[in-house]
């Protein structure tokens, strides 16, 4: 405020330090009752000295006169002011301060119905000016001055205040950041606080290529060739989960490939120095998990294409990107061209290596870059170069030492030669130190564990088949930094390899151990980590016939005879009325032996059981239709129901009846 607004501030805190200072605006309501007419900011009726909090209301009357004023000042920090003005007749309300005597007007209120407001207005420190105009008013009229008042800071002085207490200013440090500055198109920053950064912001027009709702429209073959020199920068990271994998992390810019027929089309794309840049093609916008095509650079800046590819009729997103950092490329050609798509004459998805692929015969689907490379056939049929012993999955080496089953040596790999680089068959990775090789025979199918310890760096150990009494690579068979394993091996002839990783060479503790099948039932003994129970006896083992009367636990499941359930023969009774106690039978028809006898015979009831004695006299032969019937006491049953007997005796019948010689109740 000017000079007379300090003269204000004096006056304020003379008058109305004792009344107001203390509660300030939070303070209880305060009647002005008749207050004088006045007209110039001399008489300003000063309210105190304004602070964050309750809201603060004044009452007050206006004279029957046709012009009427009052002003109210007060004195405040900065913040958010919001007044509202009750009347029982037309009154106008400005918001303001004094100046030379005058009231300069930054903020009003003015229509012909009460309540007026003024909402949400940004006040500097200082003295402020509140007027109430009964100008129109020819009537006398109360009215009610509700003042609400929130301290906000402007650390940075451009007049807006901070959005963590309720301004609208997004970056209160920074005076060239709030709602009423220009948008920077090219900085990163939301200048003007709508939300939009850059080209997100509709202040710096939609540019073609920001994103799938507006891509770059390229029509082929009609524009062939297509050459555009752009840049990705300040267009944002839109789209970081396509199948571009890391190369989609940077700022992107997208194209919309219209074809218009059936065309064979290269795309290049030249960074201008940038590395890292990436270029991925899809049927869908944004690309999704898999690329149709894809040419990444790495650390190169130099210009790299995705070579000429057959593409039907329709619509395709090319998207250019980087793997941050850099976080965009700041200036790059791309060119779309149409071209002769190399063939696949022989259907392997690989292309003639002479225009252009890596097929290095494009006549035969069994040779290509990721077929295995046979190593006797003369042929390089991984399209590598090298033929046969010339290529490295085919490494072999004659064995250094024997080993049998169960033995423990120690050795070392210091000073030996490589020539087993890698394992392609186990593992990818680089196995290029010396390595020591076992030959291991054994005469039975069975399991054969190779351990290595007391290692002090980092060795590995593979077991091979053997190829013509050779240890080669592609023959690895199983791998274990610590243990490598076969469940089931024939009897044959291993190599056991010890090898270093990346290099490494060192000492170590090599122990075989094998498991195998005496009587060649198919089954390993228990003795070694098998299931086979008896490993002497080749009817024995697991899910061989139970033979109920011999003593045996034939099938291995660790019952025997009538203890396992193999043995049981299960028989249902059902009857249905009370029985009083008598005799229950059960008599079996041709086929039963003469011979059988009983063994735990087993009644079921419910809720209870009863068990018959066991009984091992041979069964009684009976005239037809019965062989024989057995009999046995049979108490009083209480319970209708189902009652079942179980026989743990081998039983021949092939048919039989229950027979019950008492009566029911």
């Amino acid at each position: 405020m000017k000079s007379n607004s300090k003269k204000l501030t004096i006056f304020m805190a003379v008058c109305f330090a004792t009344a107001f200072l203390g509660v300030g605006i939070a303070a209880a309501d305060i009647p002005v009752d008749e207050v004088e007419p006045n007209d110039d900011c001399a008489t300003v009726q000063d309210l105190g000295a304004a602070v964050s909090g309750d809201p603060f209301v004044v009452m007050g009357s206006s004279d029957p006169i046709d012009d009427f004023d009052d002003f109210f000042g007060f004195a405040g920090d900065s913040g958010l002011i919001t007044i509202t003005l009750d009347c029982t007749d037309d009154l106008d309300l400005y918001l303001g301060y004094c100046e030379a005597d005058s009231f300069a007007s930054v903020a009003y209120s003015i229509t012909y119905d009460c309540p007026e407001v003024i909402t949400g207005y940004f006040t500097e420190p200082g003295d402020w000016v509140i007027w109430v105009d009964g100008y129109w008013a020819a009537d006398a009229s109360d009215f009610t001055l509700t003042i609400d008042w929130d301290a906000c800071p402007d650390a940075d002085g451009d007049r807006f205040l901070d959005e963590a207490c309720g301004g609208d200013d997004c970056d209160d440090t920074d005076i060239t950041v709030n709602p009423g500055a220009v948008e920077i198109c090219d900085d990163q920053v939301d200048n003007d606080c709508d939300g939009l950064v850059d080209l997100d912001d509709l202040d710096c027009g939609q540019v073609p290529g920001n994103d799938c709702l507006d891509p770059i429209q390229v029509t082929m073959p009609a524009e062939n060739p297509y050459m555009d020199t752009n840049t990705t920068c300040s267009r944002l990271d839109d789209y970081a989960d396509t199948c571009m994998g890391y190369y989609d992390n940077g700022e992107d810019i997208l194209y919309e490939l219209i074809l218009t027929e059936t065309t064979g089309i290269k795309i290049t794309l030249d960074p201008k120095g940038t590395t890292y840049s990436g270029i991925g093609l899809d049927d869908s916008c944004p690309p999704d998990d898999t690329c149709m095509g894809l040419s990444t650079a790495g650390s190169s800046s130099l210009a790299h294409s995705i070579d000429c590819m057959e593409l039907e009729q329709g619509t395709y997103t090319i998207m250019v990107d980087t793997w941050a950092a850099p976080d965009c490329i700041e200036e790059f050609d791309l060119r779309i061209e149409t071209c002769e798509p190399c063939p696949d004459a022989d259907g392997d998805g690989y292309q003639d290596e002479a225009c252009g692929g890596d097929d290095c015969d494009d006549s035969d689907a069994t040779i290509n870059p990721a077929a295995d490379e046979d190593c006797y056939d003369g042929v390089d049929n991984d399209c590598n170069g090298l033929i046969d012993a010339e290529d490295p999955v085919c490494a072999c080496d004659t064995p250094d030492f024997n080993i049998v089953c169960g033995e423990t040596v120690s050795g070392t790999t210091i000073g030996g030669e490589n020539v087993l680089p890698a394992y392609p068959d186990c593992v990818s990775w680089d196995e290029s130190g010396p390595e020591v090789i076992y030959t291991l025979m054994t005469d039975s199918r069975g399991p054969i564990v190779a351990e290595i310890s007391d290692l002090a760096v980092d060795l590995d150990v593979f077991i091979l088949a053997d190829e013509n009494g050779e240890a080669c690579v592609y023959n690895c068979l199983a791998y274990g930094s610590l243990i490598a394993s076969l469940d089931d091996a024939p009897a044959g002839t291993y190599h056991i390899v010890v090898d270093g990783y990346n290099g490494v060479e060192g000492d170590f503790t090599l122990t075989v151990d094998c498991c195998v099948d005496v009587d060649q039932d198919g089954f390993f003994d228990e003795a070694c980590g098998g299931d086979d129970c008896d490993d002497t006896d080749a009817l024995i083992y697991p899910g061989a016939e139970e033979l109920c009367l011999d003593q045996v636990d034939n099938d291995c499941d660790g019952l025997i005879d009538a203890e396992d359930p193999d043995c049981i023969v299960e028989f249902t009774l059902t009857l249905d009325a009370y029985y009083e106690t008598g005799e229950l039978g059960m008599a079996f028809t041709v086929g039963t032996p003469e011979a059988a006898s009983w063994a735990n015979f087993l009644i079921l009831t419910t809720p209870s059981f009863l068990v018959i004695p066991l009984w091992t006299a041979p069964l009684p032969v009976l005239d037809p239709p019965y062989d024989f019937l057995i009999s046995f006491p049979f108490p009083n049953l209480d319970w209708i129901g189902i009652y079942s007997a179980l026989i743990t005796t081998e039983v021949e019948a092939s048919a039989f009846q229950w027979v019950f010689t008492g009566s029911p109740e």
